[in-house]
């Protein structure tokens, strides 16, 4: 059973309690990897007293009570799926120390075969899971990783009112400061001490957790916790997920294609086949038009909207149309709030614009 949490709906009515019982996480498997570079050879060190069950000693309940948060953070994020728009609350909430505002990524599998590896590790017994959790620390050393990692593949439930659904998380965080420590006691010290910071850096969690008939149940997808906002492809590919395309990578995939195929006409056609593989994608790349050595960045939505381009005979011409000016120096220091920058009266501008003869065609 969950966590159960009474809340008294009148005072000192004891009949009116009502009852909530929150989902709980309870760990059941746990394999930790220390990877490292020596001597440019990447190398991965299993830590086998963990993994054996010697985590449920009273001297390493830190530890899961790390992995216990962590997990618990990422399955109460909201969800973005791949070519939405918006983001989505999650269907579970846990009780953790743990937020962020971050938005984790739901994505697929390129093949089955690795939907179908996952799926095997969720109910696994102690020689399958840890052969399966090496295999995925294998994978995840041939990859770009940090220098000094730790990557954690746990086995837990999620305990509901009337069952418990099996899930898998592969964690990764970086020691902040000093050297790997190996030996077993050392994971824990290095948690305690601040080494390892209290919220992983990246993390995968199988399968996807979702309501349905007034319950919870799951789908075989992957939700993703980045502390970035950019994606770091690897960290798809190594499991072979689906990588989402991030704005700027999609506009650039949807331009190749475009071209190759001889129906690169207009700005709008490039932009109607980005909007069609993700909606949001024209607002959050970005694109800079540069004349001579002066340079406007803006989202690729609003070329042709704010941002106007004209050509004249011997220039070109941009405006930008907006509600607010600002020209920050740095986090402190703001050109346009202070009035220093150097405005153009209207009628000059009009008249110097007017004075322009549009190109002939």
């Amino acid at each position: 059973m969950g966590r159960v949490i009474l809340i008294p709906l009148i005072a000192n009515e004891p009949l009116t309690t009502l009852v909530l019982v929150m989902p709980d996480v309870s760990i059941r498997k746990i394999a930790p990897f220390a990877l490292r570079r020596e001597k440019r050879e990447k190398t991965v060190d299993l830590r086998m007293e963990y993994a054996k069950g010697k985590y449920i000693l009273p001297q390493n309940v830190i530890l899961t009570d790390f992995l216990t948060q962590n997990i618990a953070m990422i399955l109460n994020l909201d969800e973005r799926i791949q070519g939405a728009t918006t983001e989505r609350p999650s269907d579970l909430f846990l009780s953790t120390r743990l937020r962020s505002r971050k938005t984790a990524v739901v994505v697929g599998f390129e093949k089955a075969d690795n939907e179908k590896f996952m799926h095997s590790l969720l109910d696994a017994g102690d020689v399958p899971f840890i052969d399966g959790a090496k295999s995925i620390a294998e994978l995840f050393r041939e990859s770009l990783f940090w220098p000094r990692s730790y990557l954690f593949v746990v086995q837990f439930v999620v305990i509901l009112p009337r069952k418990e659904l099996p899930f898998l998380a592969v964690l990764a965080t970086n020691v902040a400061y000093g050297e790997l420590r190996e030996h077993e006691k050392n994971v824990v010290d290095l948690i305690k001490e601040g080494i390892i910071s209290k919220r992983i850096r990246k993390g995968i969690i199988y399968p996807k957790a979702i309501a349905r008939d007034g319950g919870i149940t799951y789908e075989r997808k992957c939700k993703v916790y980045e502390q970035k906002t950019q994606p770091a492809q690897y960290w798809y590919r190594f499991l072979g997920l689906e990588a989402p395309y991030y704005a700027a990578l999609l506009v650039r995939h949807k331009f190749n294609e475009l071209k190759k195929k001889g129906q690169l006409r207009s700005f709008q056609k490039l932009l109607a086949a980005v909007s069609k593989e993700d909606a949001g994608a024209p607002r959050r790349a970005r694109i800079s038009i540069a004349l001579d050595d002066v340079s406007v960045r803006s989202p690729l939505a609003e070329i042709g909207g704010k941002v106007k381009l004209s050509r004249f005979p011997k220039c070109w011409l941009i405006t930008i149309r907006g509600e607010t000016l600002s020209a920050p120096l740095d986090s402190e220091m703001e050109l346009a709030k202070e009035g220093l920058l150097p405005l153009c009266p209207r009628d000059k501008l009009l008249a110097e614009i007017s004075r322009l003869k549009p190109a002939t065609a």
